[in-house]
């Protein structure tokens, strides 16, 4: 027979702050007022009660924003269990956008637009990809920002049926992609065309200027996909994805959802 794991209780080094640790000490008081000793611990087994894997529909998806030479687009995999409301905050986050425009969805005649927009059409947070019935082959059109008025062509690349944990969180992620994503408020297709000229140019007049629309260090050749995909699994992480808003009875809008703390 081999010996005990732990010899005695003191041995198995909790840390202080340790919740374990305050219910060893509270019972080492009790057993201490009542003159008893301690019992030494047991090696335990622990017996782990999986659950049956199940399994979950993924679609990849290829967006690419109109009207701009050479194409910038993004690959992308989104559980069918999004909505369209999350969908859209996911490339958000993949092209670096920051979500303080209006937006919708088309899917040949019919539109889905946010319910906070008091615009005819079905609401992106009740309307999941798999109430679309989409299918390889399928096509969206995403339109951000009606000023700039982005519009994204959305191919469906590939669906795919994938075992998964049930105690996982299902994630989106970032595939592949192609050219920095232009930046907002930059008057669209012909505004970032010009101010690509100017940021190339320096006898631009322009060329000053053009340095203010765009971060440190932009190249507008340039996709940094690990950056895109990271920025996706934080926003998953922070609850950036799930959270959406909601009109009141009041007319205000509630944020519904868990928020990130940023100081």
């Amino acid at each position: 027979m081999g010996q005990p794991r732990y010899r005695t209780w003191d041995s198995l080094r909790l840390p202080h702050n340790c919740f374990l640790w305050k219910r060893l000490q509270q019972k080492q008081t009790l057993y201490r007022h009542r003159n008893l000793s301690m019992p030494t611990p047991k090696k335990r087994t622990l017996t782990l009660h999986s659950r049956p894997a199940s399994t979950l529909g993924v679609l990849v998806l290829r967006v690419s924003i109109r009207g701009i030479e050479p194409p910038v687009w993004r690959e992308i995999s989104v559980p069918e269990t999004y909505t369209l409301a999350q969908l859209h905050r996911v490339l958000q986050c993949v092209f670096a956008w920051l979500d303080y425009h209006l937006y919708d969805f088309r899917i040949g005649r019919k539109r889905y637009v946010p319910a906070v927009n008091e615009m005819p059409g079905a609401d992106t947070a009740v309307t999941t990809l798999a109430s679309l019935g989409l299918k390889r082959g399928s096509q969206l059109v995403y339109t951000y920002d009606y000023g700039d008025d982005w519009e994204h062509d959305i191919e469906v690349m590939h669906v795919a049926r994938e075992t998964v944990n049930p105690r996982a969180i299902p994630m989106p992620r970032v595939l592949d992609g192609q050219r920095a994503a232009p930046p907002e408020d930059c008057g669209g297709p012909p505004g970032y065309a010009r101010l690509l000229d100017a940021l190339a140019d320096p006898r631009n007049p322009d060329h000053d200027q053009a340095h203010y629309w765009v971060p440190r260090g932009f190249d507008p050749a340039v996709f940094d996909r690990p950056a895109a995909d990271h920025a996706v699994v934080l926003a998953c992480a922070w609850g950036a994805i799930k959270r959406r808003l909601l009109p009141t009875s009041a007319g205000a809008v509630a944020v519904v959802g868990p928020q990130p703390h940023l100081n």
